[in-house]
């Protein structure tokens, strides 16, 4: 970004050496011999207060801070500069006390202008919103980790309690149905409420493994070991689905 400082003190030299700092092309105008000095410190160029219109063709904002007793840049100043610009946006920062620019040049189309007191405003402003970025932060940092917990119950922890749903339901149903040959012709009643119980019963026996293994989603340990356990497939069978849960004897 291109800046014109309008003045050479003390105030100018602080922001020029800030915008210097942040890649900034920054130019002196003023009408003192301070002005070479400072633009030589910063290295900037200069212009004459005499070319202040010419100077203020190509840059995005004018920093003003002169020890003047009233305004240096009036409306009709600001107007002329818009008029050579053609209305490309503008912002002025008046840093001076009292004003350097006058507060009406704020309605020229394209022109934002901002004084000492819109600048502690904005201040306070920051402030006043850090608590509420910190804040946001932290909902973002809990919602990302309980992100990544689920994606590592897919990754890792699903699989195995997929394969081990399937192992026991598989499990369930040869009980079942040895059972039922073995006693013959059974009342349908009794047969559904077998098969209900039986369902039920390895529901809670599973529940606390696989309650386990969620909450372990990031230790892939603990799927290992489920798996060990229960003589579960590979990791990778039970993604592909193409073998089945060998039963036991």
């Amino acid at each position: 970004r291109a800046v014109l400082l309008l003045g050479a003190g003390k105030m100018s030299a602080r922001a020029g050496r800030r915008l210097v700092e942040g890649g900034a092309l920054v130019t002196v105008c003023s009408r003192g011999p301070s002005m070479a000095a400072l633009a030589a410190q910063l290295g900037a160029q200069s212009i004459a207060f005499e070319d202040l219109a010419k100077g203020c063709d190509d840059v995005d904002a004018v920093i003003t801070s002169t020890a003047a007793p009233s305004w240096v840049v009036d409306h009709a100043t600001v107007s002329e500069w818009q008029v050579r610009r053609q209305g490309r946006p503008l912002m002025i920062m008046d840093l001076a006390v009292p004003r350097d620019v006058d507060p009406r040049a704020a309605t020229i189309p394209g022109v934002h202008l901002m004084d000492v007191d819109g600048l502690e405003g904005a201040a306070r402003s920051v402030a006043g919103s850090a608590d509420t970025i910190r804040a946001a932060e932290e909902l973002v940092s809990e919602d990302a980790q309980r992100t990544i917990a689920m994606l590592s119950v897919r990754n890792v922890a699903g699989p195995t309690i997929v394969a081990l749903v399937h192992r026991a339901e598989l499990l369930r149903q040869a009980e079942v149905q040895r059972t039922m040959a073995q006693l013959g012709a059974v009342d349908p009643e009794i047969a559904r409420r077998i098969d209900q119980l039986t369902k039920s019963l390895v529901s809670k026996l599973l529940h606390d493994p696989i309650d386990h293994l969620r909450g372990a989603a990031g230790d892939d340990g603990v799927a290992e070991m489920i798996r060990q356990a229960f003589a579960l497939e590979t990791q990778a069978d039970s993604e592909s689905g193409d073998e089945q849960p060998a039963l036991s004897a």
